[in-house]
């Protein structure tokens, strides 16, 4: 997985928000760490979270 720092660079965020953002996901798939979140979506959604790109202009963009 990737550091909140490489997320952070790859999204245009930074660290910090980046952070935020992996606490919400992680209460909200009720998982303790970090690495459980792709697998925690996986099972929800049936869509596998590292296929898609982290691309920041894609973000929030419905084509």
């Amino acid at each position: 997985g990737c550091s909140n720092e490489e997320v952070g660079m790859r999204l245009g965020i930074s660290p910090r928000t980046a952070k935020a953002h992996c606490d919400v996901l992680r209460q909200k798939l009720g998982v303790t760490r970090r690495r459980q979140i792709p697998v925690a979506y996986r099972e929800l959604t049936g869509d596998d979270p590292l296929s898609r790109s982290l691309d920041p202009t894609r973000v929030g963009s419905r084509d």
